[in-house]
């Protein structure tokens, strides 16, 4: 990736941000200096900012360090507009100069088109490119997927897009549909789409928040395969006769490889307007994936069937349950083709895609069984309330004539829990605050919310440091 940089003004509206890969994306695009605003809809239980500050949260207990914060809007991609009020819409066309389009739903059959995966994949793309074409945002970021390319056998290639091609699911037509909405729209000056393949957990950690396409597999083998007798030297053996071809490749990236390419094409303006398949140079088999579960809980006994052969004696009942439970992913078994990926070695050749080995895989098992497949509760946290700061820092600000001396504008960053972007500004010595750091800011103060809090008198012991980061901006700035 390349070094830190602070795009100024513009900010970066992206939506999907809770999702699996949206969660990485929030990350790396923040720890890389980009400005970013999330759509984000509200939960069950939390509304947007809480969802938005719980995966924060996270990311800073895995680094060890505070994080900047996105500006969160509540809204929903699937409503005209993403259901946001007058005021947002105006301050995304005020600030906003690109968008990432990652809002998605991975559903494979649908009852009808007004639905899922349609409302989320298609309508919902139809809103994001309508509201940016609104805003007046001309560089647009699309993330597509490879299966576009639909139940075709040959070697897929970035360039391809309609060959007339059939479907395996309403997931896959409707990613088509929601691409083809985007490569038809001329409001922009620069359209880059991004097509993973099928994405994996972290490759260093195993993190996940979906469970879906390997996971499915992972999380059977893990409920079924313990339950078994063991034989006298403490191994599960059963004579199990697999439904698939050992040597059959797979298609898979793990999630924060996905989101280091991303961000590296993002960033780079020579890599505008291109289309990337986002896909390993190397493919794991069936055998390596399933063989990986079953030495993880020491099994014994399994072996592949090639597709179509019927087993020579009978399965034991949890095989038979796994492999039925597994149907759903049958139509990928046999068509996973290889996609070209000349335009991303061209761009990111030098990214190196973890393999998804013995290793990863036993990662994934740890992850998932610790996390009981998703189910696991997510612990409570705090989002600090910084609206006193803030107010504190604007009466100063006033009070001490830097307005009045030039600064008009000042823009606040903190870092850490409840942190975010702000601009201060004062109209006839009134403060005004608004989110998100205003285009021309005469001075940028950041704060790191955890020394927010180790201050013993607030907001009078700060007055001296804020007279000492202004100066010091002005200066380098000057």
């Amino acid at each position: 990736m390349k070094p830190p940089v602070d795009q100024e003004p513009g900010y970066t509206l992206l939506t999907g941000a809770t999702g699996l890969v949206g969660q990485y994306l929030m990350r790396d695009l923040l720890a890389a200096g980009v400005r970013l605003a999330v759509v984000v809809r509200p939960g069950r239980r939390d509304n947007a900012r809480v969802r938005v500050e719980r995966i924060m949260q996270h990311w800073e207990s895995e680094a060890g360090h505070n994080l900047p914060r996105p500006v969160v809007m509540q809204g929903d991609t699937t409503h005209p507009d993403f259901g946001l009020s007058a005021e947002d819409l105006r301050w995304i066309e005020e600030h906003c100069n690109s968008m990432i389009q990652n809002a998605a739903i991975l559903k494979f059959q649908s009852a009808s088109r007004d639905q899922e995966p349609w409302l989320t994949n298609v309508e919902g793309t139809r809103h994001a490119l309508a509201l940016a074409e609104k805003a007046g945002i001309r560089d647009l970021h699309y993330m597509s997927t490879a299966y576009v390319c639909g139940n075709r056998f040959e070697r897929i290639l970035e360039s391809d897009f309609d060959c007339q091609q059939n479907f395996r699911n309403d997931y896959e037509r409707s990613k088509f549909e929601a691409e083809q909405l985007v490569r038809q729209n001329t409001a922009f000056d620069n359209i880059t789409i991004y097509r993973p393949v099928a994405i994996t957990g972290d490759s260093k950690t195993g993190y996940t928040s979906s469970y879906h396409g390997i996971y499915l597999y992972l999380r059977l083998i893990a409920l079924y395969v313990p339950e078994q007798d063991r034989d006298v030297e403490g191994k599960l053996a059963d004579p199990v006769q697999i439904p698939m071809h050992a040597d059959s490749k797979r298609n898979g990236v793990t999630v924060d490889w996905v989101s280091q390419v991303f961000c590296h094409l993002f960033l780079d303006p020579d890599a505008r307007g291109h289309t990337f398949h986002l896909a390993s140079q190397t493919r794991f088999t069936n055998a390596e994936l399933l063989n990986a579960c079953f030495d993880y809980f020491d099994f014994k006994g399994a072996e592949f069937r090639a597709e179509g052969v019927a087993p020579d004696h009978k399965q034991p009942e949890f095989a038979r349950k796994i492999f039925d439970s597994g149907l759903i992913y049958k139509q990928y078994e046999s068509t996973d083709p290889v996609f070209d990926t000349t335009n991303l070695q061209k761009f990111a050749g030098h990214i190196a895609c973890p393999p998804i080995d013995k290793q990863t895989i036993h990662r994934y098992l740890d992850y998932g069984i610790a996390d009981q497949w998703g189910k696991s509760r997510p612990a409570a946290i705090t989002v600090p309330d910084h609206s006193e700061l803030l107010e504190a820092i604007g009466n100063w600000w006033i009070e001490s004539g830097k307005s009045a001396r030039g600064v008009k504008r000042c823009g606040i960053r903190i870092t850490g829990p409840g942190g975010g972007d702000w601009t201060l500004q004062s109209e006839r010595d009134e403060l005004v605050v608004e989110a998100g750091l205003a285009g021309g800011c005469d001075a940028v103060l950041c704060f790191d919310a955890t020394a927010l809090r180790e201050l013993e008198e607030f907001p009078a012991a700060v007055d001296a440091w804020l007279d000492k980061c202004v100066s010091r901006e002005l200066m380098r700035r000057t």
